[in-house]
């Protein structure tokens, strides 16, 4: 993952931003994998730098292993995490919103 895009259904007044170049990618190709790649986003956060996370269909079974889920055949990655920097989030243009507060001022506030 090169690069992260979040645009809302309102683009005038929602959060339209882009992340670029991660600092670090974490993928889980097994199930074993996916929870401790998981962990890394909270660590991410609670250190003040912003995570984004793709997690598979068929990683249901690491959280629930009664989810019988068939194997996708293609190899892909059951979960990604990618961390960046918080000066890697920006605005698109046309944005009604600035970034909101860093992850770990929100994490602080709970």
């Amino acid at each position: 993952m090169r690069e992260a895009l979040f645009r809302a259904h309102r683009p005038l007044d929602g959060w339209n931003h882009r992340l670029v170049t991660p600092t670090v990618t974490h993928v889980a190709t097994r199930l074993d994998e996916v929870i401790p790649v998981l962990a890394c986003a909270d660590r991410a956060a609670a250190e003040g730098r912003w995570a984004v996370v793709a997690i598979a269909y068929e990683a249901a079974p690491a959280f629930e292993p009664a989810m019988g889920v068939t194997p996708s055949p293609d190899q892909t990655p059951l979960a990604i995490v990618a961390e960046f920097a918080a000066s890697a989030v920006t605005p698109l243009p046309n944005a009604g919103s600035t970034p909101p507060e860093a992850p770990a001022a929100r994490l602080a506030a709970r």
